[in-house]
């Protein structure tokens, strides 16, 4: 089977589907980006179809684009002869593979592609519509999510649950590190509450900082790690050093894979503030899967996966005062914030774990392959497809 990915390859999340695919038998996979690859797959052949930089209104910019972009896919779908073609996030595409009726397509929106920016224009939603509508398959992770692909006029039968998963081997307790606090310059005995959600407006980290004086002033030892990046970075520490926290606040920009699993694990408390996500987000599943018990916000499918009190606590969103109770409440009781971490664990390693989800996606990819060609058997790996 040949499986063609059109994803941006600077998101984690794009990776652990291509590099999963790519070590599938009898599976090659190409992947069609027009961003940076922050996030390089380790055995996909990459194909980068660079934009020319937007310089006009979003439809001027589209008007003189799509068309030559049309062109270069269409080019590149005939050099591979993929036997799936799989968008992520939609914003990428839109309609510019609604029209290979002849290939099945995947598409797999992530949240706020189908949540937020088609409410932005017409042109974004209607973009959205047509490829969702062309779509031979549509996953997503959440029950919700579901709900609005059918708004958007995807037959029940046609979308799939697929988490996006969590290795939960590689995110493990086994990562704490003793000495992080004092890596990052606070004191060794202090608990360090952690927030891993990139610095953009829709993950609200401001509301994290506004907590902070309350939970200072009830739990002295408390100390802040933003370990992420983002447009809103400047305004955030200016509003850390305006609240009197700037030193116990940590910016330290965007971590690698091997800091991520350090910091989750070494936090006393891991904070999300989003205002919308699609399923569980990736970070606060892996902070759960590291033991590490999560305060996250009240909204969307998050009650499915954090039972208030038992494997997490829950705040409305964009609540300070909220937000800071629920921090303080686990910062001063040790005991049962050690066991909301462990049960925390078990629901991640049960129902979102990593190889069990991706697959799904695989068998879904290599049915829809099969059931499109009358060409060799799917157990003849000749030239390591079909």
């Amino acid at each position: 089977m040949r499986i063609l990915f059109v994803a941006p390859l600077n998101s984690i999340h794009s990776k652990r589907w291509i590099d999963f695919m790519s070590g599938q038998t009898c599976t090659e996979v190409h992947a069609a980006t027009i961003s940076d690859m922050t996030f390089e797959p380790t055995a996909a052949e990459i194909h980068v179809l660079p934009l020319p930089p937007r310089k006009e209104s979003r439809l001027s910019y589209l008007a003189r684009t799509y068309a030559p972009f049309r062109r270069r896919v269409r080019e590149l779908v005939r050099h591979i002869r993929p036997d799936v073609i799989h968008v992520h996030w939609l914003d990428l595409a839109h309609s510019e593979f609604s029209g290979w009726h002849q290939i099945p397509l995947v598409v797999t929106p992530w949240g706020s592609d189908i949540l937020i920016h088609p409410r932005k224009s017409w042109s974004a939603w209607y973009g959205v519509r047509k490829l969702l509508r062309n779509a031979t398959a549509v996953t997503c992770d959440a029950p919700h999510l579901k709900q609005k692909l059918r708004a958007y006029g995807v037959s029940n039968e046609d979308i799939h649950i697929i988490h996006f998963g969590t290795d939960v081997d590689t995110w493990h307790m086994k990562n704490r590190d003793a000495g992080l606090a004092e890596e990052l310059g606070f004191e060794k005995d202090c608990s360090l509450i952690l927030s891993l959600r990139s610095l953009y407006p829709v993950y609200d980290v401001a509301t994290l900082l506004k907590a902070g004086p309350r939970i200072i002033d009830e739990y002295g030892k408390a100390r802040f790690v933003i370990g992420s990046d983002g447009d809103e970075r400047k305004s955030l520490e200016e509003l850390a050093a305006k609240l009197g926290l700037e030193d116990k606040v940590r910016f330290t920009g965007r971590l690698s894979d091997r800091d991520m699993r350090r910091f989750a694990a070494s936090a006393k408390v891991y904070v999300s503030t989003s205002t919308s996500d699609a399923g569980l987000s990736a970070s606060t599943a892996e902070a759960m899967a590291s033991g590490t018990p999560v305060v996250i916000t009240d909204f969307g499918d998050n009650r499915t996966w954090v039972e208030e009190g038992r494997s997490g606590r829950l705040f409305p969103i964009g609540d300070a005062e909220a937000l800071a109770r629920e921090v303080c409440m686990l910062l001063t009781n040790q005991e049962r914030a050690t066991e909301i971490g462990r049960r925390g664990r078990a629901i991640i390693v049960e129902r979102n774990n990593y190889a069990k989800e991706m697959k799904k996606a695989w068998h879904l990819c290599s049915r829809l392959a099969e059931a499109d060609t009358t060409e060799t058997p799917q157990g003849n790996c000749a030239n390591g497809t079909r």
